[in-house]
């Protein structure tokens, strides 16, 4: 996904386009440090996170906590339970859906930090 020796072409765009939808904002270089820290550990975080779930779907990821080992371990996590039963098996659970209202999440932050007065 990434390589810090080497970065590719596309890497060098993302970051360059980052940085640049920051400064354009009118953020300060410290200020733009701080969020784009966070944007891409949020972006980088959850694509990890994603391409190693032990499922691609929330069939499977019901299948996983019904079937295995998994589903036994939260005998005792209440609130891991809950948010197993009120998200997770829901029809049409996706991880990936989860992406977007994240980072809206991150964006509305930075936006709060760095736009309003002190």
């Amino acid at each position: 996904m990434e390589s810090r020796q080497t970065p590719g072409p596309a890497n060098l765009a993302y970051h360059e386009a980052n940085i640049a939808c920051l400064r354009s904002a009118g953020f300060s270089p410290r200020q733009v440090a701080h969020a784009y820290a966070v944007v891409d550990a949020y972006v980088y975080g959850f694509v990890l996170q994603e391409s190693t779930l032990p499922f691609d779907s929330g069939e499977e990821a019901a299948a996983m906590i019904r079937e295995g080992g998994f589903g036994e371990g939260l005998a005792d996590q209440p609130h891991m339970v809950w948010f197993t039963e009120q998200v997770i098996l829901e029809p049409g659970y996706s991880f990936a859906r989860e992406f977007e209202p994240g980072l809206d999440l991150v964006l509305d932050g930075i936006e709060a930090r760095f736009t309003t007065p002190r």
